[in-house]
């Protein structure tokens, strides 16, 4: 029989956030969420990713409605094809769906980290942003963030830290820009560099 201290300690979990919206307040529409979890000390990401396509018509029929500005639809409009392609995979109107998906984005969070048990760390390349957006679609959804406020992390300032750049850095093979689940696996792969470079410092 196993005891409990012959068992290898939990990992030290890593939550990276990516989004694309149509806006760039609070409460602008939410067309994708990815959320990819990772072994922040063995440095390798961990199964059970979730990339979500959320509709944008029940967004909009929110009361009040979530926004978009015509700035950013014009940036999307001179977006590669393959990132622009996402749209078509938003464009529900079944109202019910969207807190649907957003309570499996809970769910999921809740089972990467064991309830909260295990220790973890919640990341986005900023944070104020994405998780920001997040927590307002959350609880336009009548739910509320599954993450602590002080477990938050702001990539961008681990990189200012460490002198790193996603210029710096090679893209996965493949990678498609401005959609979500690259992005987040992108970010998990600068989360790496940006960790070495800094423990390399002493």
């Amino acid at each position: 029989m196993t005891h409990p201290s012959d068992l290898p300690p939990p990992p030290t979990v890593g939550i990276m956030f990516d989004i694309e919206t149509l806006g760039l307040d609070a409460r602008a529409v939410v067309t994708q969420i990815a959320m990819y979890a990772f072994d922040m000390e063995q440095e390798s990401i961990m199964p059970d990713a979730m990339h979500l396509y959320l509709p944008m018509q029940p967004q909009f029929d929110l009361v009040p409605p979530r926004t978009i500005t015509a700035d950013t639809l014009v940036w999307w409009m001179d977006q590669p094809d393959e990132a622009r392609a996402a749209f078509q995979r938003s464009l529900g109107d079944d109202f019910e769906e969207l807190p649907i998906l957003m309570a499996s984005l809970v769910r999921r969070f809740n089972k990467l980290t064991n309830d909260g048990i295990w220790e973890y760390e919640v990341m986005a390349k900023g944070p104020q942003f994405d998780l920001t957006l997040i927590e307002t679609l959350l609880t336009d959804c009548g739910m509320k963030a599954p993450w602590k406020y002080d477990r938050v992390i702001d990539l961008r300032t681990l990189q200012r830290y460490a002198g790193i750049t996603s210029k710096d850095l090679t893209p996965p093979e493949g990678f498609i820009p401005h959609r979500a689940d690259w992005d987040a696996k992108f970010q998990i792969q600068a989360y790496f560099e940006t960790k070495r470079a800094l423990r390399a410092r002493g």
